[in-house]
């Protein structure tokens, strides 16, 4: 984005002239290109050259609203098949090897490779790894199969220069649901209702509540695919390779936030693979669309490789407290789940279970309800969770 003059929301209001930022696309012309992508999407067969030509004439019609990613990491899982173990931090980034094993999917072409992944967030219905496990095999939930594990192997991946990510978080059930949505669209909200006249303003609305609502839809089609496809193509050839999005994820009922970024950012060593952490997904055989899951190996860097040579794969032994011993625990390993909230209500019966993780000094804190349901807060290894749930309350 180089080229372009990259305002903050302070910047815009200390300054004018830059207060007021006009929309001179008319409304029937946004409408008409909108209901034209609307029909090709119905088609049997999309024209995808026709999508990606509109999607790049209303980009430039808007001022796109960006997200500087910094100061933390992105989390990426990728399926282990065949007892597999992975070693180097390249089978853990973008298809490199086999880029004829791609096929189409939310921003990608067959073939393509790009690199999904998700933000670090956890509260009571967002997880950053569970988004990124189910993100990235998503037959974990599928009625279809019936495997009763699989292992998935996830990298945390710091940002070493910040990236600038496209937002594509403003449809309407993740900002009704996702307290992370609400908290990271509350500034662009801001700006848009300072920035804009009322007519530019819907305008505005308009354009990313669409393709927002494309990019989160859950039962998607090859031709919705196509179409997010081509907005991120025509994304790039407007602004350059080294620009992402942002959008929430309909894998997780849109409560979770994924990413996805052009494999030049990764070339151009935005990111640094630091930690590796292999899971397992134990299917509940009544419901098949349960899993038990939870880390049970972590890897060691070697420079650009890691190993678990030292742990051994085996399940992860629970220990149950009764209510009145929670407070005990609690103040126990203080360290341990500094910083989550733990709601105990006093008229359930609810019983806390201690997880010691492996052999070292991580700890998973679960609360079972009286209905069954389960509240993680956890801590993984000290490696993929740091309290990093708070990054989009700073706005940063």
């Amino acid at each position: 984005m180089s080229n372009y003059e990259l305002l903050t929301l302070e910047q815009i209001m200390n300054d004018e002239k830059k207060a007021s930022i006009q929309i001179n696309i008319p409304n029937e012309e946004l409408e008409r290109l909108i209901s034209l992508l609307q029909k090709e999407v119905k088609k049997d067969i999309a024209d995808f050259e026709l999508m990606n030509g509109i999607c790049w004439a209303l980009i430039q019609s808007f001022p796109s609203i960006v997200h500087i990613y910094k100061d933390t990491f992105i989390l990426r899982a990728r399926p282990n098949f065949n007892d597999e173990i992975f070693d180097t931090s390249s089978q853990l980034s973008y298809n490199k090897t086999h880029p004829d094993l791609i096929t189409l999917n939310r921003f990608n072409l067959d073939k393509e490779a790009v690199f999904y992944g998700a933000a670090p967030i956890n509260s009571d219905k967002a997880n950053g790894a569970l988004t990124t496990i189910i993100e990235s095999f998503k037959k974990l939930v599928d009625n279809k199969n019936d495997e009763p594990k699989q292992i998935l192997t996830l990298g945390k991946w710091m940002v070493k220069k910040p990236i600038h990510l496209f937002m594509l978080t403003f449809n309407t059930e993740a900002w009704e649901k996702s307290i992370h949505v609400q908290n990271v669209n509350h500034a662009y909200v801001d700006f848009i209702e300072k920035c804009q006249t009322n007519e530019d303003r819907k305008k505005l609305v308009f354009f990313y509540t669409y393709f927002s609502e494309c990019a989160g839809k859950k039962n998607d089609s090859q031709n919705n695919y196509l179409l997010t496809t081509a907005f991120f193509h025509a994304l790039q050839e407007f602004y350059g390779h080294e620009i992402g999005i942002i959008y929430s994820s309909s894998m997780t009922d849109n409560y979770g936030l994924s990413m996805v970024l052009p494999k030049e950012i990764l070339d151009a060593n935005y990111l640094e693979l630091h930690d590796v952490v292999m899971y397992k997904c134990l299917r509940n055989p009544q419901k098949r669309q349960q899993f038990k899951i939870y880390p049970f190996k972590v890897g060691f860097n070697k420079g650009d490789k890691f190993d678990f040579n030292n742990y051994v794969d085996s399940d992860i032994k629970t220990q149950y407290f009764s209510l009145i011993e929670c407070e005990k625990i609690i103040s126990k390993y203080e360290a341990e789940i500094k910083g989550r909230n733990l709601f105990i209500d006093n008229k359930s019966t609810i019983i806390v279970s201690l997880k010691k993780v492996l052999q070292t000094s991580g700890y998973e804190i679960i609360v079972v309800t009286d209905c069954g349901i389960e509240e993680r807060i956890e801590k993984v290894l000290g490696l993929l969770y740091v309290q990093d749930d708070e990054y989009f309350d700073k706005f940063l």
